[in-house]
């Protein structure tokens, strides 16, 4: 094995949450390696909001200039790849990748995030991430009194409901299922129906055709996609998992796999720029935190060894 192939850590996946563990890493001199396949789920996002210095900004070119500042740091390397195999044990991981390279390293940072299920609807693919949207934070403001409609049933058809009445006076509740027991006034249109349509123009949204053939003219649509776990990783090595599908992690961001780690959206349902970035920076420190106290310890042995 040459020492080019040895890591402190590797993080698979490298998008928000797996570089800004990267950054927290690489600032105390660890030698951290980064594998990603370059397929992040908001790719189809034109621009992110909810995020200080970077409101506004697109997607991609955070990504970029985060990419950029984090491999400044001599002890980060990045590689374009898909892991495939994930072998060995706390201290001695082996990583096996599609292009038949083998990598090693102490520790495991899984930030492999997740991947939208979206409905083969005629349009909606066409609109995600420009005028049909999951996250208010995100994209709310910018549609705020438009006329826009909600797509979700019980509870998530409550919440988003309550976040977005006030800033849209004419909200049209769609629920494919049935009716909430859930009393919004007379402010949110509830209708008992199934989307059949979306009428589009270069993904901006501007009716939608339900089942009865009732037409509803909306700029906007919210509604909460189901999803699944970008990488069968996770799983396949064995790691426990949340009632909602995410990666199980303590809170020192560590799986059920000892010296795997996990941090992003493949463990949070707050899909954000912002908590991604957060979660990586965190599960950063706490794996450097782990590797300097194994180092020091296995100073003092050598020490006392002498």
């Amino acid at each position: 094995m040459s020492e080019t192939q040895k890591f402190d850590a590797i993080i698979i996946g490298g998008s928000y949450a797996g570089l800004s563990a990267a950054l927290s890493l690489g600032r105390l001199s660890k030698k951290v390696l980064v594998i990603d396949a370059g397929n992040p789920c908001n790719k189809s996002v034109a621009k992110s909001y909810n995020f200080l210095t970077q409101n506004g900004n697109s997607p991609k070119e955070i990504l970029e200039i985060a990419k950029q500042q984090v491999l400044s740091y001599p002890t980060v390397s990045f590689i374009n790849d898909e892991v495939t195999e994930l072998n060995g044990v706390d201290g001695n991981f082996e990583i096996s990748t599609k292009t038949s390279q083998s990598f090693y390293a102490q520790k495991v940072l899984f930030a492999t995030g997740v991947r939208d299920v979206l409905p083969t609807t005629s349009g909606y693919a066409d609109c995600w991430g420009t005028s049909i949207v999951h996250c208010p934070y995100c994209h709310g403001h910018e549609f705020s009194g438009k006329a826009a409609a909600i797509y979700a049933d019980g509870e998530a058809a409550r919440q988003l409901v309550n976040l977005l009445s006030p800033m849209h006076p004419n909200l049209t509740l769609i629920c494919p299922s049935n009716e909430p027991d859930f009393d919004f006034g007379n402010k949110v249109t509830v209708i008992e129906q199934v989307i059949r349509n979306v009428h589009q123009q270069n993904g901006n949204l501007n009716a939608i055709s339900l089942e009865n053939g009732e037409k509803l003219d909306v700029e906007v649509l919210y509604t909460n996609p189901s999803f699944e776990q970008h990488s069968a990783l996770p799983k396949n090595i064995g790691c426990d998992f949340t009632e909602k599908g995410m990666i199980f992690i303590d809170s020192d961001h560590q799986t059920s796999i000892p010296g795997v780690y996990a941090c992003g959206d493949c463990t949070s349902v707050m899909r954000s720029i912002a908590t991604a970035v957060a979660s990586g920076n965190l599960a950063g420190a706490i794996i450097n935190k782990v590797l300097s106290e194994t180092y020091m310890l296995a100073v003092v042995n050598d020490e006392f060894a002498v």
